[in-house]
């Protein structure tokens, strides 16, 4: 028995797939030509948008230079150190009359009745400071202390100092104390 074998539908199928191949390859090649094209392109913008700001940033650098050849036929170096220096002295002054003023208010919030205040030495870039004062009952001291200690930017306040004197024609006793804390 003899069998025809009809080798065209194969050559066919093949035909077919390399067709399906070059069309890929085509469009491949297509797609890159076109996205590297649009990349020149990009690149060629930017480095015309690059000199634009260059050009723009030496006309600012240019203006700044005539400003400051103005100032300083109006006002010196000397001067404008000067002026500086006083400015962070007052924005000092300012910032820290703020805290003084918030922490003063709270120490009025938190004294005990019977006690009075002498004095408050305040040292802000250490962060500590001392009150001394006097109060007619020795626990009110402790309990002023412990209430300082409850407000959020007081780290610590402890008693250093306590003293007790009889004062007066009915030997009312008075107790000195001292008070050193430290702030956040």
């Amino acid at each position: 028995m003899r069998y025809n074998i009809n080798f065209s539908s194969i050559n066919r199928v093949k035909r077919k797939q390399a067709f399906a191949v070059n069309i890929f390859y085509v469009f491949s090649i297509f797609f890159l030509l076109t996205f590297f094209i649009l990349a020149i392109r990009k690149v060629g913008n930017l480095s015309v948008e690059i000199e634009r700001v260059k050009n723009e940033k030496r006309a600012i650098e240019e203006m700044i230079q005539k400003g400051i050849e103005e100032r300083r036929k109006l006002v010196s170096d000397e001067e404008i150190r000067q002026l500086n220096e006083k400015m962070t002295f007052y924005k000092d002054i300012y910032e820290k009359r703020f805290f003084v003023t918030v922490f003063l208010t709270d120490i009025e919030d938190t004294i005990v009745g019977g006690m009075s205040l002498k004095s408050l030495d305040m040292d802000i870039p250490r962060k500590n400071f001392v009150l001394t004062g006097e109060s007619l009952n020795p626990e009110s001291a402790v309990a002023f202390s412990k209430k300082l200690q409850g407000i959020s930017y007081i780290k610590k306040a402890e008693i250093t100092r306590q003293t007790f004197q009889r004062v007066g024609e009915k030997k009312v006793l008075i107790n000195d104390f001292e008070i050193k804390g430290e702030i956040y």
